[in-house]
């Protein structure tokens, strides 16, 4: 029996599965994989459901994919918080920061991701890799 088989049986077979509800922004609960303060908390859910045993599957039930992101503003958004990319947040480039007026100049996080976000210009495949990278945060 080939695995895709297999977790047709075991879901047709099991009436208990649990999924997250969908948050109140835009991306629907793809935020919570940005930071890891709520990615944290995600896992939590996950863990307390599983351990409820109410539920035989618990599904991240988060998109991630190219298609969603898109349409859903992400590779647009420069202001969205996240420790996921490689440069903080608006600090990207070479500017003044407003409020303390002192000089940037592509600051990174240091957190050990060496990818940005990609934004609308990038290639599909970066945004691909990007979607995947989500979805093993995700399921990590």
């Amino acid at each position: 029996m080939t695995s895709s088989c297999a977790i047709r049986s075991l879901l047709s077979k099991s009436p208990r599965i649990s999924t997250l509800l969908p948050t109140k922004d835009p991306l629907l609960g793809a935020e919570q994989l940005l930071l890891s303060s709520t990615r944290e908390i995600l896992r939590a859910s996950y863990a307390k459901q599983l351990s409820s045993g109410e539920y035989d599957i618990v599904s991240t039930s988060i998109d991630t994919s190219v298609a969603f992101l898109h349409s859903h503003g992400l590779f647009e958004d420069m202001t969205r918080d996240n420790d996921v990319s490689y440069y903080k947040v608006g600090k990207g480039k070479k500017g003044i920061d407003e409020e303390t007026g002192e000089e940037y100049s592509f600051e990174t996080q240091k957190l050990g991701f060496r990818h940005c976000i990609p934004r609308t210009l990038v290639s599909e495949g970066e945004k691909r890799l990007f979607g995947g990278m989500m979805i093993q945060i995700a399921l990590d």
